[in-house]
């Protein structure tokens, strides 16, 4: 008897864990095998190590929850296709500003029947071709309406097995997938009085690479804009010292912005309490 209460404690325990990753966890399908989720054990290790040792990656968080739902391993990426839905990050379909940052959001879909991995456009943001804010053109805005962005789409990258997908809008702020001609189309770039820059060409023209700033801080207007195309500004800035702000707050530093001398302050609408 007390074999068999140990080997129920122990599947409890990594019943909580497997659940960790998601935000509507009750929903997640599990893979269940004969010995219950010790095939999770693995790589349940070495997403704990990394959880307790060091700053978690995202690409972490998604490779351990892709393990419990399917049981196997894939290419690194920011979320996941698996028999029967999608797993993608939560803030996809919640306000920028008070999504989870890592967490994933599990999407029922019974046309999703094959097992695949979305990918940022760009895995190595530091090796990145970049364009300085300053060289923009300025914007010509539309308040009466937003750029049209399209929802996530499954687009194959390759015919190698295990598949993946290469996103055509805005993933989470960490990859850079989303073209920055519909993610600029109507914001507003604002510079303190104190900084001058030569007056940028005119005409709209696309960035090639993220968009930094090595001069004082910049804010990026993005209010009145549709959560996808906050998203799809967010994939386009270098994301060291991108600050995030509701407007009217305050853009003063704070702790969790970063020591570097520039900032990209990106303003967005207060998130709405439901």
């Amino acid at each position: 008897m007390m074999q068999l209460y140990n080997e129920w404690l122990h599947q409890m325990v990594l019943l909580r864990d497997a659940l960790l990753p998601f935000t509507n966890w009750q929903d997640v399908p599990l893979l269940i095998t004969p010995t219950g989720l010790r095939h999770t054990e693995p790589a349940r290790d070495a997403f704990l190590t990394e959880l307790l040792v060091r700053q978690i990656r995202h690409t972490s968080i998604a490779a351990f929850a892709r393990n419990v739902v399917t049981g196997a391993s894939g290419p690194v990426g920011y979320g996941f296709e698996a028999s029967g839905g999608t797993a993608l990050p939560a803030v996809l379909d919640q306000p920028s500003l008070t999504a989870p940052r890592h967490l994933l959001t599990w999407r029922p879909d019974p046309a999703v029947g094959e097992a695949a991995t979305y990918v940022p456009e760009v895995q190595d943001y530091y090796a990145a071709p970049r364009t300085l804010v300053e060289d923009l053109p300025p914007a010509t805005p539309h308040p009466a309406r937003s750029p049209p962005v399209p929802s996530p789409r499954r687009s194959p990258t390759g015919p190698a097995p295990p598949a993946s997908r290469s996103p055509t809008t805005a993933p989470p702020p960490t990859s850079t997938s989303a073209k920055p001609c519909a993610a600029t189309a109507s914001l507003s770039v604002r510079t303190p009085p104190q900084a001058t820059h030569p007056a940028p060409p005119p005409g709209p023209r696309c960035a090639p690479g993220l968009v930094w700033t090595q001069s004082s801080d910049v804010t990026l207007d993005a209010t009145g804009q549709d959560d996808l195309v906050v998203l799809a500004l967010l994939g386009r800035l270098y994301p060291e010292n991108v600050t995030l702000r509701p407007v009217g707050r305050s853009a003063a530093r704070t702790t969790a912005d970063g020591t570097g001398p520039s900032r990209l302050v990106t303003l967005v609408d207060p998130a709405q309490a439901h």
